[in-house]
């Protein structure tokens, strides 16, 4: 538990659990606080992407994390989504349906088609997973978002991170499995263990 800001209810919010397999920071707060950590200090580059980045920039009725434009005037925007459930090693988002990731994804599209780069960048809060799926089964609105976001140039991305007691960094990479994958992994793992 950490101490909360004088605007919020609670006199503390939670950060994380542990659990079994590690720390899962539970703040989604930290995901915005990590990637703009890494990408002050070279955690996180793309080429092409201009700098600095700006946060929490008004879009079409939705906020977006971070917004950046060059001198020349190309535009980029990063979105992140903190992702803390994972099923035999896959981080999967959403966890339940998200109408507010449904509507960014939208105004990013739109910005897409004007020639603005667009990053939609899934963190996963937790050390154990090895790999990450749209979680169609919890919410195919968003699923079929996604497919469509892709098919207009949108880049998803999904990154790992490093968690200890108290901290969180980003990490690296994690390549995108089909969401089936994590019913075989689970369905052989509990074959293997009557």
């Amino acid at each position: 538990m950490r101490p909360s800001r004088p605007a919020l209810a609670t006199s503390h919010r939670l950060w994380g659990v542990r659990l079994d397999t590690g720390w899962v920071v539970v703040d989604s707060a930290q995901a915005n606080a990590a990637v703009h950590a890494a990408l002050l200090h070279g955690g996180l580059r793309w080429p092409g992407l201009p700098g600095p980045w700006r946060r929490e920039v008004a879009l079409g009725g939705v906020r977006i994390d971070f917004a950046s434009e060059s001198d020349a005037g190309a535009a980029a925007w990063l979105e992140t989504k903190c992702v803390t459930l994972v099923e035999a090693g896959v981080a999967l988002f959403p966890d339940a349906p998200s109408r507010r990731a449904e509507r960014q994804l939208q105004a990013l599209v739109e910005e897409r088609r004007r020639g603005a780069r667009v990053i939609w960048l899934f963190l996963v809060q937790r050390s154990d997973a090895t790999a990450f799926a749209v979680h169609a089964g919890h919410d195919p609105r968003f699923a079929s978002a996604v497919e469509a976001a892709r098919a207009a140039g949108v880049e998803f991305l999904a990154y790992g991170c490093r968690v200890r007691p108290g901290s969180m960094a980003v990490a690296g990479p994690l390549p995108f499995v089909d969401e089936k994958s994590v019913t075989s992994r689970t369905s052989t793992r509990s074959s293997e263990s009557t």
